[in-house]
């Protein structure tokens, strides 16, 4: 996690204006000294998202909703707390300095944002205006892609000579670094050329909406090179982890718990264009484990699989399907004709017939066996155990037992073999299934579990004033392990009696620096809302269970290493029993 300065910190919290933040996703009525909205945290039809003016607070009356901008950003969008000051500090121009040493130097990132927001009003202008731009808006228009969606996806053209796009941005004042930086530009020799050269301009978001990077598409058979051509890595773009089409799509997936992911970046945006306003595409590489961490920070819950009808796609939906299965996550592929694909069926046979075809549907199991009896037909016995055991084995692979058990029983029914025959091996735990926040933490399990249960009193004791009162009820700071813990929950228990809502930034320049770190690994893991109370109650009672359990210990080993008279040693054997008998449950 960014370690950001607390000058830089302190700077950008006087320079947030929550109204701006908040509009450009909410839409706001103005009531006198106040603005309404419906609320974006649960549903209803009457406005009861309240924020005053000149406050940096919003309130929900409906929900009890309440936080600052960067509350709302890591509730709304899903952002972590690195991302959420990151996202701030470009909309203000903030610089955010970084406490470690040995930072990359160069443009900082609003910079490099600012260069290629630049470079996409020049591509849309050079696709609309000039000569040049005609044959790929022909082309364009061809494909039954109009202005209002060239305008909506912000589609632009590159110039076939080189040198007039970099032309154009040396007029702006962009300097060739941030050009270099960006990827716009690329060096040979002695000179540098324009890296986009004669091709249709798409630009690629992240989840804010800023653009991070292109990826470009022939539009003549003439034109050399690949089909597709993507931005280089660069600080702002990694392929790996980026959605494309979700700077678009982020909103109706975290409302639907749902994606639709499909293998092009035109299908995507035909897709979004014709109403199903949860699509993305992967950036033409195999779909990777920072790609599901991304669905899974938004709280998908259901994925749908559009990928081509031919082998390799196919081969992309066994693989894909198989990544977010083992996560949880439910799987059900669209079944697309051989030969067409999501931008083709829209245009041919129209939205409804495309929503057909998602309502029928097949689950990611019932997909995967009858992929596997058309590779090999089931002739013989031996041949149906093969198909049936490589399936068995994949899924006992997956994290979660009864994930694992349901997957079997589910294998049984459709290869009509009896159950008994699937479940009789244990299904195997990898480190892979170890709870996720454990896994590589640089934090022993004690510290995870403690920042587990301040995690929620931060990001949401605001809201949620009954929570701190539970807290208090079962826990004092001094039961937590880690010294950072407990001058962190005494700081929180400070602040939260102060009858207003806490202020991250605010909150921030009260932590000492040796708890700095503990204070970081607290922010890195995201939150769902809507787990939040249970895992709250989770937590605490395991941080009870751990006392209780050293309590037993502690008495054991007065026992077995001192010599007592008897009634002691009865009566340490009677505390323990005792002890052991009464387990501790959480008070609420």
């Amino acid at each position: 996690m960014a370690k950001f300065s607390q000058e830089s910190l302190e700077l950008l919290r006087e320079k947030i204006d929550l109204f701006t933040v908040l509009s450009s996703h909410l839409s706001f009525k103005k009531q006198g000294g106040k603005y309404v909205a419906l609320c974006p945290f649960h549903e209803e039809r009457t406005p009861s998202f309240m924020l005053r003016q000149g406050e940096s607070h919003y309130h929900c009356f409906g929900c009890g909703a309440h936080g600052d901008a960067i509350q709302f950003l890591m509730q709304f969008l899903r952002l972590s707390f690195a991302e959420a000051v990151e996202t701030l500090a470009e909309i203000f121009q903030v610089s955010m300095e970084k406490r470690e040493t040995t930072e990359r130097k160069g443009p900082g990132r609003a910079r490099l944002k600012d260069t290629l927001d630049s470079a996409a009003r020049f591509y849309q202008y050079y696709l609309l205006h000039a000569p040049e731009g005609r044959k790929a808006l022909t082309y364009l228009y061809d494909r039954g892609i109009d202005l209002k969606f060239i305008q909506a996806f912000r589609l632009g053209c590159s110039p076939e000579r080189s040198g007039v796009f970099a032309k154009y941005m040396q007029a702006k004042n962009i300097s060739q670094e941030c050009l270099m930086q960006t990827g716009m530009l690329r060096n040979k020799g002695t000179r540098n050329y324009d890296t986009f050269s004669h091709r249709i301009m798409i630009p690629i978001l992240d989840r804010s909406g800023a653009v991070i990077g292109f990826s470009a598409r022939k539009f003549s058979d003439r034109i050399t090179g690949a089909k597709y051509i993507n931005t280089q890595e660069t600080p702002l773009f990694k392929k790996s982890q980026v959605l494309f089409g979700l700077g678009w799509a982020r909103k109706a997936i975290i409302q639907t718990r749902s994606v639709l992911i499909v293998e092009g970046q035109f299908d995507a945006l035909r897709l979004l264009y014709s109403g199903f306003d949860n699509a993305v595409a992967s950036q033409g590489t195999a779909f990777t484990q920072e790609q599901v961490r991304i669905l899974i920070s938004l709280g998908v819950e259901t994925v749908f699989l559009a990928f081509d009808a031919d082998k390799a796609g196919q081969n992309s939906t066994q693989k894909v399907g198989c990544s977010l299965q083992k996560e949880g996550i439910d799987v059900f592929v669209v079944d697309l004709p051989l030969g067409e694909d999501p931008d083709s069926l829209l245009q041919e046979q129209g939205p409804d017939h495309w929503k057909s075809l998602i309502e029928k549907a097949r689950d990611y199991l019932t997909f995967l066996y009858e992929k596997k009896e058309q590779e090999v037909p089931i002739l013989s016995p031996a041949s149906k155990t093969k198909i049936v055991t490589e399936i068995a084995d994949m899924i006992r692979s997956w994290d979660s037992p009864l994930l694992v058990h349901e997957s079997l029983r589910r294998l049984s029914q459709l290869a009509s073999v009896p159950e008994w025959t699937l479940c009789s091996k244990e299904p195997g735990r990898s480190q892979a299934s170890l709870p996720k926040t454990l896994d590589k933490s640089p934090l022993d399990p004690n510290q995870v579990l403690e920042a587990d249960f301040l995690r929620p009193l931060f990001l949401l004791g605001s809201s949620e004033p009954d929570w701190l009162r539970i807290a208090e009820r079962n826990l004092a700071p001094e039961q937590l392990s880690h010294p950072s813990a407990q001058r962190l929950y005494a700081l929180c228990k400070e602040e939260l009696r102060k009858n207003f809502p806490l202020e991250l930034l605010a909150i921030h320049s009260k932590i000492r620096e040796e708890d700095r770190n503990f204070w970081d690994h607290l922010l890195e893991k995201r939150i769902d809302p809507e787990k939040a109370f249970s895992h709250f109650l989770e937590s605490i009672q395991k941080i009870l269970e751990r006392r209780w359990m050293e309590q037993r210990e502690e008495i054991k080993n007065k026992i077995m290493k001192a010599q007592f008279e008897e009634d002691e040693a009865l009566a340490l054997a009677k505390q323990f029993d005792d002890l052991k008998k009464a387990p501790p449950k959480v008070l609420t």
